[in-house]
């Protein structure tokens, strides 16, 4: 879990474009990352289709169309339910065992230090390794939650 210490004490606003379509997606507006180490978890109350990542200043949603976080080049995103990781297009995760359910807990974390880019994920407390690394500075990063419908009631913390 990710415990009480810097606990996002903010709320998620939604606007009527975010939330219609097939790709309804979750920002934390205002939040822009340029350095440092930065992690946030999603508990999953149903454990459904959900691409959780990060995303840069040149990724836009197209609910409409199926376009979510992950789904461009400039946007990473892990899908435990279906076991995919996407990033301009999606690739299978290396273990068809990693899949999540109901109550379980996401973390996603991201360290930028201007040259590299680190994305990391964890499952209930274990970590799944670095997904995504990039080499070179890949700008401002927002943090980007995509949850499909139903998928409503999930918990930030």
């Amino acid at each position: 879990e990710c415990g009480e210490k810097h606990r996002f004490k903010g709320g998620i606003n939604l606007t009527t474009g975010r939330i219609r379509g097939l790709f309804p997606t979750f920002i934390v507006d205002d939040l822009q990352l340029t350095e440092g180490k930065w992690y946030y978890c999603v508990r999953l109350p149903i454990g459904g289709i959900v691409q959780i990542g990060w995303a840069t200043t040149g990724f836009s949603t197209a609910c409409f169309h199926s376009i979510g976080v992950g789904d461009d080049k400039y946007s990473w995103s892990y899908d435990g339910s279906r076991g995919f990781l996407y990033n301009d297009d999606s690739f299978q995760f290396p273990s068809e065992e990693i899949r999540w359910k109901e109550g379980d807990i996401c973390g996603c974390g991201i360290e930028i230090d201007g040259e590299n880019t680190r994305i990391k994920y964890w499952l209930n407390g274990t970590f799944l390794g670095t997904l995504f690394e990039h080499q070179a500075n890949i700008g401002t990063s927002t943090t980007k939650c995509n949850m499909l419908p139903y998928e409503h009631s999930t918990v930030y913390f």
